[in-house]
């Protein structure tokens, strides 16, 4: 006999294949530019700021997919600073579209965003060693992750002081 935590357990299992096979099934109907434009918001794993994912997602044969994608809540847009940032709207669809993408689909993503980063956010290090790594490059890793380890150091710095 099944228990009724088998059976509800069994439910929801059911559930969250739906739910991954919804958003995958709505994804397959967005245009090519949207669809990489959401890929590479799920890759980038956080807010990205818009110029950026612009620049990654390159010259495009169509509308910028930006308001498209917002309109149909896959992503957010979000003004930090004075910088436009885009995230998806939900961690469910960052992981849901990124766990669909093959590694070198992956790794080709990271690879346009670490070169758009390096353009368009030089200073964003962090981002720039996650990007590089996710791409193969190592060399580019240690010298951002160096940078981003200073960067912290001395802020942390600047905290102790101000205290």
């Amino acid at each position: 006999m099944q228990t009724e935590a088998a059976r509800t357990l069994a439910v929801v299992s059911d559930s969250v294949d739906s739910v991954d096979d919804a958003i995958l099934t709505r994804a397959a109907r967005l245009s090519p530019a949207a669809t990489r434009l959401l890929e590479l918001v799920a890759v980038s794993e956080g807010p990205l700021p818009l110029r950026v994912a612009r620049r990654a997602l390159g010259v495009l044969d169509e509308e910028d997919p930006t308001a498209l994608l917002a309109g149909e809540h896959w992503v957010r847009e979000e003004n930090v600073g004075g910088v436009l940032m885009l995230d998806t709207q939900h961690d469910r669809l960052r992981e849901v579209v990124g766990r669909s993408l093959s590694e070198d689909v992956r790794r080709q993503h990271h690879e346009l965003l670490a070169r758009a980063l390096e353009v368009e956010e030089p200073s964003m290090h962090e981002q720039l060693a996650h990007h590089h790594a996710e791409a193969g490059h190592l060399v580019l890793v240690i010298q951002h992750a160096r940078t981003a380890a200073e960067h912290a150091m001395q802020q942390l710095a600047f905290d102790r002081a101000a205290k």
